[in-house]
């Protein structure tokens, strides 16, 4: 009895402390915010939308340059010839897509694109303490996102294609091109902030964030390049084309999570003072 009698005010002192320290008080808000929901979520929209966003932009590819989608997906990711070999036997059968199908994707791509926008606002709103920006100015934010979305995506693509192009003639061009890549991302992302949180953060407080956020982004895409070859092989032999789909899909999932922790622990190491640009509600 005396033991756990003298034990019992050093544990609360400790959690009493915990609870008032800088971490503690942020891990209470993130649970009282619900953070690990909202990730959640945009990791499963972010799998939503790419879904669909890639057959669309792999058919517009396959029509305007001839190039398969299994060709983009293995020098993104610069697999191994062998992993190469089993992703290319995947998709050797998959039909031509029509133009029907082509416009049906693309409408399912922005449909799930404007959905991540919206959570990933309500996300940002919360990490920075804001209320809820109004329905239209917010809507029109989400659309011009979500169209924006394919052409980064793209942009990102012809990057990584470019650097492989270059790599097959001159040294270092696929680590140049992957540098491009990391700078189209830390721009998208610092575009994204700005614009869903119409202009109510400071815009120098928006670096470390998109930092981290990038920084995440490509410790995922760095480490995936290494271990996703793989596991391709055991999965598609496993499980066909599915199991090469669950394998792409885990990584973006984890790379989604990458991003939004690295947005929030941005927002937190730059101490998330209130701005000055707080409004009871937000500009349209």
């Amino acid at each position: 009895m005396s033991t756990t009698a003298t034990q019992t005010p050093e544990r609360r002192g400790l959690a009493q402390r915990w609870n008032e320290s800088r971490i503690g008080r942020y891990a209470r808000e993130a649970r009282e915010k619900d953070l690990g929901a909202h990730f959640l979520a945009i990791s499963a929209q972010q799998l939503l939308c790419t879904a669909p966003l890639a057959v669309a932009l792999a058919a517009v590819g396959k029509r305007v340059t001839g190039v398969s989608f299994a060709d983009i997906i293995t020098n993104v990711l610069s697999m191994t010839p062998k992993a190469r070999h089993e992703v290319v036997a995947a998709f050797a059968g998959s039909p031509r897509v029509g133009l029907g199908a082509l416009l049906v994707n693309l409408l399912l791509a922005v449909a799930f694109g404007i959905s991540l926008a919206a959570t990933l606002q309500r996300g940002l709103e919360l990490i920075w303490h804001l209320p809820r920006a109004r329905y239209v100015g917010g809507l029109t934010r989400q659309v011009c996102w979500a169209v924006a979305l394919p052409l980064m995506i793209s942009a990102v693509v012809l990057l990584g294609r470019g650097g492989h192009l270059i790599g097959r003639h001159a040294a270092g061009g696929v680590a140049t091109g992957f540098a491009l890549q990391v700078l189209a991302m830390a721009a998208f992302i610092w575009w994204t902030q700005y614009l869903l949180l119409s202009g109510r953060v400071a815009v120098r407080r928006l670096w470390l964030p998109t930092f981290l956020s990038t920084l995440g982004i490509a410790i995922v895409v760095l480490v995936g390049r290494q271990l996703i070859s793989g596991q391709v092989v055991p999965a598609y032999r496993a499980y066909g084309s599915v199991g090469i789909g669950i394998v792409l899909s885990a990584w973006v999932a984890i790379a989604s999570s990458a991003s939004s922790a690295g947005l929030a622990l941005g927002c937190w190491l730059s101490g998330r003072k209130r701005p000055a640009r707080v409004v009871a509600e937000a500009t349209g």
